[in-house]
């Protein structure tokens, strides 16, 4: 009896084409997991970059929002005494405290911590390039000031020359920079100036700062300054009037309470941040975040 064997399998041919689709197949779902794999890790990066973005924009906001602080019971009690000195009329005391000793005693110290000022370099974001000019918008430097140790005196530094409502045994000259791919705070210095002193990072080291813009917006009309308008106050005291804008006027610039013909101002301001910033690892990888800035100290301007 003779017996017929079929030999089963695959050809050369059928398996060349089996392993080329598997290589197909192979390829596509490495291809699919390489990108989900990058697109997660690019996610977590974003939102590691906008964290870290966050937390500076809340230490800018902090910041800023002091600016103007001052003790006024430390500027008005000069001595140190724990009572309200009377100082009206300078060199001739009335025997009485009011509240034009207040604002004899306390209108300087708070028109001297009150001024924000906004600085642009030459070169934006380049503290090295030259001397700043004064600007309002688009600026990458802001100078500020507060009454950080609460003795209605601002600090110069130490070895810093001193003027009226100042004195040197502690440092209040503050401001926030834009430069070389971070942002700064200024952290001593005995001149306000964006480009002297000393200043320190405030963004990580992992995180290039791209861009940094501060504007700054006066509440000189109806709707503007993020508030509904700006305060003129008569210098005699009779009354205040809200208008649409406020020129300070100071009719003989020595006497220490407002005449008749005199106009202060109380100026209400924001401040506008906007920062762009990427991963120094992963560039590629950027976020624009911005905030305005109320400030919540407004600025009393006599003159």
């Amino acid at each position: 009896m003779t017996y017929s064997y079929r030999q089963l399998g695959f050809n050369l041919v059928e398996l060349m084409i089996a392993l080329a689709v598997s290589a197909i197949l192979i390829t596509g779902v490495t291809t699919v997991m390489s990108r989900v794999s990058n697109s997660a890790a690019e996610n977590i990066a974003s939102n590691r970059l906008n964290q870290q973005l966050r937390e500076t924009l809340d230490f800018l906001s902090k910041e800023l929002q002091r600016a103007g602080t001052v003790n006024w019971s430390s500027a008005w009690d000069a001595d140190g005494d724990g009572a309200f000195d009377d100082v009206y009329p300078v060199g001739a005391p009335d025997g009485e405290v009011d509240i034009r000793d207040f604002y004899v005693a306390t209108t300087p110290a708070m028109e001297r911590f009150g001024a924000v000022t906004l600085w642009s370099f030459p070169t934006l974001g380049d503290a090295s390039s030259g001397t700043p000019v004064t600007c309002n918008a688009n600026c990458d430097c802001v100078l500020y000031s507060y009454d950080l140790n609460a003795n209605g005196l601002q600090g110069v530094g130490a070895g810093g020359t001193t003027a009226a409502d100042q004195d040197d045994v502690n440092f209040e000259l503050f401001g926030l920079r834009w430069n070389d791919g971070a942002l700064e705070v200024r952290t001593s210095g005995d001149t306000h100036t964006c480009n002297s002193g000393t200043w320190e990072d405030v963004t990580d080291e992992n995180v290039e700062i791209t861009t940094a813009a501060f504007g700054i917006t006066y509440a000189s009309a109806v709707g503007a300054g993020n508030d509904s308008t700006a305060y003129a106050v008569a210098g005699d005291g009779s009354g205040s009037l809200m208008g649409n804008s406020c020129t300070p006027v100071d009719s003989d610039n020595t006497e220490a309470l407002p005449l008749a013909a005199d106009t202060v101002c109380l100026w209400r301001r924001k401040v506008d941040v906007d920062i762009e910033g990427r991963l120094a690892d992963l560039p590629q990888v950027t976020m624009t975040l911005g905030t305005d800035v109320k400030i919540k100290n407004d600025y009393y301007d006599p003159n």
